[in-house]
């Protein structure tokens, strides 16, 4: 008994000794763990040249503190900016605690030069740290496509409208065009009209194959003197050959392409033997002219047709004063314009409008004339239509009171004091239908057995989806799958593509889900070789659920897309889900 009360007084000695050697490392460690004082920031590139269109990558670190938010870098002409990520830590080095934190930049130059990051400020822990400036140069790369600017002419007259030509082209390594961005022409003095775009084709040039795509650009002259028209730039996403085993391009570069600036002289239009009846048409232009009725009288209408063809200004165009119409009362014509070519401005303008004589001595409709310059004569033409003879009659004046063939006096006549009794009465009111037939009797009589019905109806239902789960959930799933798809369709109006393709993934996950009877959220892109195949699928739709798999994991490369590539996306992606809403999976043993 002695020696076990001996080693217990042992064992308790030990474990003092041990909690007090515990606690004396405990507090060494909280006496010797602090901050150290200072705080830095550093400013560091990845590279210090990069390709125009291309990607590098700038590093804030903060050292001796973390500020409250991410600093936001200056605005630097032809540079995009944009937080791409960040970290925290926090280091214990020989008993001292240090902070840090990084912050991590995307930059990308749209133009060739040397761009200088400048010295960045920021509070760390109410110390104020500064970085140095960096300097990286972007250089013209390799051209993965070209804009070239083709004008007709460089010498044209105020209010002319000529036909730029805008060429897109393409290095044969680019095998996809997946988004093409036309910047605002900032094209001072000209009218910039909508462009179109013409039939793909090909150039070879020492001995390379490029592809081209025409657009055609109308452009008018707004002011006169010589003029400098601005460089066209378009931004555009291409895919890189070669092809992967699905028929896309392996790789997606950004890349901008700008065209050359051009000089224009504009000449004013002339002031000599300017007609009196022109109102700033600028082409070349014919008159067709046509009235109806031709008998009538004063103030009647006569409607006017009149139809201007031809290539120009035709939908800035107005119709002239006419001073030989004076005797006429015109109304506000209406006028529909048809361009047969909208980049060439080629087409028609039929007016129509009401005008009335006042007077009866009209014996004709005046000829119309109609004036413009011709740039390609440089001088003003006037078209003229032969008059269109009218039959005018003077309208009569009121007609007489008619008279009384019974009495030769002027004036009323007496009334009758006295009224003829009827022999009999007429009918007082018309007798009502029965309740029996009427429709709101009837109606009141039969709701209470219709909504009885409707409710037993209602009630069956629901017991049979009780019943059937997997009946509900497919229920369920494609009333999700109409909401999912009205969804896509207004973030491809707002252009949102992260948002698109997250919904898209989640609509995939549910129909393939219900399909296969299994969790939403367990359904993965490895799905469809380990199921959808070996279940029955047909192949093209298998190919095709793997594709749109594939576009909403490679839509963070390239998150920029336009709304028309969004908007053509969603009828395959209906017509996928319909597919697999119609697949009636076979079991797997």
């Amino acid at each position: 008994m002695l020696k076990r009360i001996t080693e217990a007084s042992h064992l308790s000695s030990a474990s003092v000794t041990h909690a007090r050697r515990a606690l004396a490392i405990l507090l060494f460690l909280c006496l010797n763990t602090v901050s150290l004082p200072g705080a830095s920031l550093s400013a560091r590139l990845d590279r210090s040249t990069v390709e125009v269109g291309d990607t590098l990558t700038l590093y804030l670190s903060f050292d001796g503190g973390t500020p409250q938010k991410a600093p936001a870098l200056p605005e630097i002409p032809y540079l995009k900016t944009a937080v791409s990520g960040q970290s925290h830590g926090t280091q214990i080095l020989n008993g001292r605690m240090r902070t840090s934190s990084s912050y991590v930049y995307s930059l990308s130059p749209t133009r060739p030069g040397s761009y200088t990051i400048p010295s960045i400020e920021a509070e760390l822990d109410g110390v104020r740290a500064r970085s140095e400036p960096i300097t990286f140069q972007a250089v013209q790369g390799f051209t993965l496509a070209s804009f070239l600017l083709t004008l007709p002419k460089t010498e044209l007259y105020l209010g002319e409208t000529i036909v730029a030509r805008l060429t897109l082209q393409l290095d044969p390594i680019v095998v996809e065009l997946r988004d093409f961005q036309m910047t605002p022409w900032e094209a001072d003095g000209f009218t910039v009209g909508n462009m179109v775009q013409g039939e793909p084709g090909t150039v070879q040039i020492s001995n390379r194959v490029f592809h081209t795509l025409p657009y055609r650009v109308p452009l008018t002259a707004a002011k006169s003197g010589p003029l400098t028209l601005a460089p066209a730039e378009c931004a555009l996403v291409v895919g890189l050959g070669p092809l992967d085993v699905w028929g896309k391009a392996s790789r997606l570069r950004r890349a901008i392409a700008a065209t050359t600036s051009q000089k224009i002289h504009v000449l004013p239009l002339p002031e000599t033997d300017r007609p009196a009846t022109f109102s700033g048409a600028v082409g070349q232009f014919t008159l067709s002219y046509t009235a109806g009725p031709t008998n009538l009288s004063v103030g009647d209408p006569v409607t006017v047709r009149l139809q201007i063809a031809g290539s120009g200004s035709i939908e800035s165009m107005v119709l002239p004063s006419q001073p030989a119409w004076k005797e006429f009362r015109t109304y506000q014509p209406t006028r529909i314009t048809n361009l047969f070519d909208p980049p060439t401005l080629r087409g028609t303008n039929q007016f129509e409008w009401i005008v009335a004589p006042v007077n009866a001595s009209v014996r004709e409709l005046p000829p119309f004339e109609f004036s413009f310059f011709d740039p390609a004569a440089k001088r003003y033409q006037t078209v003229r239509q032969q008059p269109i003879p009218l039959r005018v009659t003077a309208v009569e004046g009121p007609s007489a009171a008619p008279q009384s063939f019974t009495s030769n006096r002027v004036g009323p006549q007496p009334r009758a004091e006295l009224v003829h009794i009827k022999p009999q009465l007429d009918v007082l009111f018309e007798p009502a239908p029965p309740l029996l037939v009427r429709p709101w009797f009837l109606a009141l009589n039969l709701a209470p057995a219709a909504a009885w019905l409707l409710a037993l109806v209602w009630r069956k239902r629901q017991t049979h989806l009780e019943r059937n789960p997997q009946l509900r959930r497919r229920q369920q799933v494609q009333k999700s799958v109409r909401a999912g798809l009205a969804a896509l369709h207004r973030l491809a109006q707002r252009n949102e593509g992260d948002a698109f393709f997250a919904r898209l993934f989640r609509l995939l996950q549910e129909q393939l889900g219900e399909r296969l009877e299994v969790p939403a959220s367990a359904i993965t892109e490895a799905v469809v070789e380990e199921q959808l195949q070996p279940r029955g699928l047909d192949v093209n739709v298998t190919r095709e659920v793997q594709e749109l798999f594939q576009r909403c994991n490679q839509a963070r490369y390239a998150p920029h897309r336009s709304s028309e590539e969004l908007h053509d996306l969603i009828p395959k992606v209906e017509a996928t889900l319909r597919k697999l809403q119609n697949w009636n999976p076979s079991r797997v043993s």
